[in-house]
């Protein structure tokens, strides 16, 4: 019996902690054109940025901490640039010249909670 309920409520505490994740208000992913350009994207009012990180699937890439009022991350053929005290992040994306789709992952660190941005080029 206290078996039932230890796995009762772990699995109501699971949804509570599922149903929070709003990736702070970030979109889940942004698609660019072959021919690159930039994207604005917002996520929702938060006091301060930590972190500012662009890593492919393998989960190699780069990342920007808030030691300055502004975070830039370049990796492979997107650039992320962020004001630590803000919640628009800028996504500039070069142009492709191959046929095929490739794919990076953006993510914001509040110092709580963190946002996934999938973002993918045709």
């Amino acid at each position: 019996m206290r078996k039932i309920f230890l796995v009762g409520l772990l699995s109501v505490l699971l949804s509570l902690v599922a149903c929070d994740n709003d990736n702070l208000g970030f979109p889940s992913s942004v698609n660019f054109p072959r021919s690159g350009g930039s994207k604005i994207i917002s996520g929702k009012d938060m006091p301060y940025i930590a972190t500012l990180e662009i890593l492919d699937y393998d989960g190699d890439g780069n990342c920007a901490y808030a030691d300055s009022d502004s975070m830039i991350v370049t990796y492979k053929w997107l650039t992320a640039k962020m004001r630590t005290y803000d919640n628009k992040v800028e996504l500039i994306a070069e142009p492709s010249n191959s046929s095929e789709k490739r794919t990076l992952y953006v993510y914001v660190y509040d110092g709580k909670d963190i946002s996934e941005t999938k973002v993918t080029q045709k």
